[in-house]
C-alpha cells in the first residue's frame, strides 16, 4: 500500500522504530555479498560479536564474561579479513549499540572453548532470522498483476 500511495518512494523502509542505523548497515552488507556465501558467515559473526568487542557497551554479556578478549577478537579478526578491506576492523561505527535488531545478552549455556562461543553466535543467528526477515523492495511504475489484484481486492473490502 505504501509504494501504491506513494509511488518513486525508494531505500530502506522504517518498518519499526528500534530498526535504527547499526541494523540498516547490517542489512547492506548483507545485501552487497548475498551471493558469497563465506562472506554472509563472516558479516553474521562480526555483527554479532560487535556489540561484545566494539560498542560503548562491550564486555556486559556472559560471552564475553567467559571467554578470554583475545580469543573473540582472534575469531573478530578472522571474520573481518573475510569481506572487509584491509586494515578495516569493523564495518559499524563504535556508537552503534547493537547492530542487528535483537541483541541476545542472555546465554543459557557454560562456555567453556570456543566451540561453545560459536555454537551461541549460530544460535543468536537463527533467533535473529527466525524473527526479523530483511525484505528488498523494487518500485517499478507498473505493479505485478497479482500484487494489483490483491491491493483492488483490499481496498474493495474497506
Amino acid at each position: 500500500m505504501h509504494l501504491d500511495d506513494h509511488p518513486g518512494t525508494t531505500g530502506i523502509v522504517d518498518a519499526h522504530p528500534r530498526f535504527l542505523t547499526g541494523p540498516k548497515k547490517t542489512i547492506q552488507f548483507l545485501w552487497t555479498h548475498r551471493e558469497e556465501q563465506e562472506q554472509l558467515v563472516a558479516i553474521f559473526l562480526n555483527a554479532l560479536l560487535f556489540p561484545r568487542l566494539h560498542s560503548r557497551h562491550k564486555g556486559r554479556d556472559p560471552v564475553t564474561a567467559q571467554v578470554p578478549s583475545e580469543a573473540l577478537s582472534e575469531l573478530d579478526g578472522w571474520a573481518a579479513r573475510k569481506w572487509l578491506s584491509e586494515g578495516q576492523r569493523t564495518g559499524w561505527h563504535y556508537s552503534c549499540d547493537d547492530v542487528v535488531p535483537e541483541f541476545g545478552r542472555s546465554c543459557g549455556t557454560q562456555i567453556k572453548n570456543m566451540d561453545d562461543v560459536v555454537r551461541q553466535l549460530a544460535k543468536e543467528h537463527v533467533a535473529v532470522l527466525n524473527r526479523w526477515q530483511p525484505v528488498a523492495l523494487e518500485y517499478r511504475a507498473e505493479p505485478d498483476a497479482r500484487i494489483a489484484s490483491r491491493i483492488s481486492a483490499v481496498r474493495a473490502a474497506r
